[in-house]
């Protein structure tokens, strides 16, 4: 029989410091109200890739899903860089968001991605 936990620790509220739970912690965790969970390296990444998948292509706006990725990404690494007090509106990020995502609507290739990223959009802005 395994060795069980018994403590238990419950934050309230918005944490943006790092969390270890039984084990090791890579990279910084944003605990969102909610219980959610969003590692902002892991969708800074998966925004990356999308942005250089979108940059390869011949796709009808491209330009703007572009910029509108970068902006993204920028918002993402500025709550991971100075966590709560970064000024990122949420309503503008996840703006530019469904901006992306209606632009890339059609583009099956990415739907993999736009999947991935859409949750970790909605857990961390909401």
């Amino acid at each position: 029989m395994s060795e069980r936990y018994h403590n238990r620790i419950d934050i309230g509220g918005d944490s943006t410091a790092p969390i270890v739970q039984a084990g090791r912690n890579d990279g910084v965790v944003v605990a969102v109200s909610g219980g959610a969970v969003v590692v902002p390296d892991q969708l800074i990444a998966l925004l990356d890739q999308l942005r250089a998948g979108v940059g390869r292509t011949d796709l009808r706006g491209r330009e703007v899903v572009e910029d509108s990725l970068a902006d993204l990404t920028e918002d993402v690494r500025a709550l991971r860089d100075r966590g709560a007090a970064a000024e990122v509106n949420a309503a503008v990020a996840k703006s530019r968001w469904e901006k992306v995502r209606s632009l890339l609507g059609g583009a099956v290739q990415f739907a993999p991605l736009v999947v991935a990223i859409s949750g970790h959009i909605e857990k961390l802005f909401g």
